[in-house]
């Protein structure tokens, strides 16, 4: 069942390295902090407007699309051309990195833990404006047995 479905304007932010004080103390870079903090408002915002209440049971799956716009660098024939076809981006940042700032940034909003998580379906597109669409779904734990 299809719970929550939202885009975030602007582009992506891939999940930067910790960084560290010359104390030894972690710190997470402000641009991922930023980015991050962004997406939790979206999604709040989203479902405070919904209805939507966190999920606490159950599993997740999670579909994210990030769409970039093209360089402008480029011709314009080229720029309307991988915009009409959702060419793959194939270049940084990094796929893995871009899911990684989302789905922590929805953790205890969206849903209690992201260990709820089983499945996500991520890709990186050319789009005429840089933003991120994301959809959530919930699957019951009715007839599954729990293996733990």
């Amino acid at each position: 069942m299809i719970v929550l479905t939202f885009t975030i304007k602007g582009p992506g932010v891939p999940k930067g390295r910790p960084r560290f004080t010359r104390q030894g103390r972690a710190y997470t870079p402000k641009a991922t902090e930023d980015f991050e903090k962004w997406v939790r408002a979206n999604a709040k915002q989203t479902m405070m407007k919904n209805g939507v209440r966190m999920i606490e049971s159950g599993a997740v799956s999670i579909k994210i699309m990030f769409r970039f716009a093209p360089p402008a660098s480029w011709s314009n024939k080229r720029r309307q051309a991988v915009i009409a076809a959702r060419a793959p981006k194939i270049t940084k940042p990094d796929l893995d990195n871009l899911v990684k700032a989302v789905t922590d940034a929805m953790n205890a909003v969206v849903y209690d833990d992201d260990n709820r998580i089983y499945s996500i379906e991520a890709c990186k597109i050319y789009g005429p404006v840089d933003d991120i669409g994301i959809e959530i779904h919930s699957v019951t734990e009715e007839g599954v047995d729990d293996a733990d």
